[in-house]
């Protein structure tokens, strides 16, 4: 049986806008050279009729991310398809379960893809709706739905309004988003009633997650070829799951492997994408001043408390070892020392000293106390006394010094002082 559903004008404009957003430059068949600079040639282009709004470039990057994940789910559905159709009479259980299998997922693709171009137009719903979480979640999936059915309702009041002009000829842009829509919307709506039902088990776990069912690699080549599957969007993690086996399905490697082709198309498509918040990231770098704090190492300066190390000396005190050193050595001394005083008056007899005790040194201190009677003579005499120069006045005072020196001497013998 003949079955076309790779060349599909709708599986060309996927593609195309894949390729374009993927930077790989390509013609598309019906479609024009896309620019490889850009990551929103789907919109640029005006690829799916899009309008984006003034504040537009915010959301195109998850839109360009799930256009990716949408290329290539799409080409393991017609690759499935191409399976089943080659010998349809004699396609197996396996084949057959494949093919709707895939068919589920590359339709749920389009439908977040859907959502995410209603979002780049501005539509509030759309932007305040957790796309990602759109066919796993029951809640988030039933307003998805609504959603999408009010953007299916555009499409088709868009498409009246060019017939209403009388001409036959509609926007392919818009007869793709027409389609685009209604395939990604009819899934959501049955999708809604399967959630609903008792023990169902749903096969979404990422909406970055792209199964393979069991399609055989010579069908892959092909679809990859005429679908023109990009080759980024060929690098994403592929999990492998047996479509009769569902009750064993690998939801955790689904869940790890979405995760990972998730991060891999942020790098590619990074939020930052947007002209103006690149710029801006970029100065953030200069924060790196900061390190010249390194500068204030000079505030190792307060080193100078340590000059408080000058307090040693205060070691001066230890002058106190002084008065110990000196102060036990007299009491070594056990001798008292006895000091009399004694005056000598001219022309009296010479005292006795008094007896020292034992153990006591005497010291006797002399002091000779001239009489002032010579003064009389000395004032009364003739002036040859009175003259310093005359002979006589000189041997006045040897005899005078003589007589001192000899009562001097008379009191030391008398005091045992001089030995006789």
């Amino acid at each position: 049986m003949n079955h076309t559903p790779m060349r599909s004008r709708l599986a060309g404009t996927i593609a195309a806008a894949a390729l374009a957003t993927a930077g790989i430059i390509t013609v598309a068949p019906t479609l024009p050279v896309a620019n490889a600079a850009s990551t929103d040639v789907a919109v640029r282009e005006g690829m799916f009729f899009v309008k984006p709004a003034e504040d537009a470039a915010a959301y195109q990057p998850h839109m360009n991310r799930l256009l990716q994940v949408s290329a290539l789910r799409h080409a393991y559905h017609s690759g499935a398809f191409e399976q089943k159709y080659a010998d349809y009479f004699n396609a197996t259980e396996q084949q057959r379960a494949a093919a709707e299998l895939s068919e589920r997922q590359c339709y749920l693709a389009k439908a977040r893809l859907s959502l995410a171009i209603m979002a780049v137009e501005g539509d509030a719903e759309a932007r305040g709706l957790d796309i990602d979480n759109v066919g796993i979640d029951k809640s988030t999936t039933e307003q998805a739905a609504k959603i999408l059915q009010r953007g299916r309702e555009g499409n088709q009041a868009l498409k009246d309004e060019f017939d209403s002009e009388g001409s036959n000829q509609v926007p392919k842009s818009l007869t793709d988003r027409t389609k685009l829509f209604a395939d990604g919307g009819g899934r959501l709506n049955d999708l809604v009633k399967e959630m609903g039902e008792p023990g169902f088990k749903n096969p979404e776990y990422s909406a970055y997650q792209v199964i393979d069912y069991g399609v055989e690699e010579a069908f892959m080549k092909m679809s990859f070829a005429e679908n023109q599957t990009p080759e980024f969007a060929r690098t994403l993690t592929v999990t492998k799951a047996d479509p009769l086996k569902m009750d064993s399905f690998p939801a955790g490697v689904a869940l790890a492997e979405g995760g990972l082709n998730k991060v891999a198309l942020e790098l590619k498509f990074p939020d930052t994408s947007a002209p103006k918040p690149p710029a801006a990231p970029a100065e953030p770098t200069q924060p790196a001043k900061p390190e010249a704090p390194a500068v204030p190492a000079e505030p190792t300066q307060p080193a100078k408390p340590a000059q408080p190390e000058t307090p040693a000396a205060p070691a001066e005190p230890t002058q106190p070892e002084r008065p110990v050193a000196s102060k036990p050595e007299t009491p070594a001394q056990p001798q008292k020392v006895v000091t009399t005083t004694v005056t000598v008056v001219q022309g009296a007899p010479a005292p006795k000293p008094a007896p020292s005790a034992a153990g006591e040194t005497q010291t006797t201190t002399v002091t000779v106390t001239a009489t002032p009677q010579a003064k009389a003579p000395q004032e009364q005499g003739s002036t040859a006394l009175k003259d310093e120069k005359s002979p006589l006045r000189f041997l006045l005072s040897l005899l005078t010094v003589g007589g001192l020196l000899a009562l001097l001497g008379q009191w030391l013998h008398s005091a045992g002082l001089l030995p006789r």
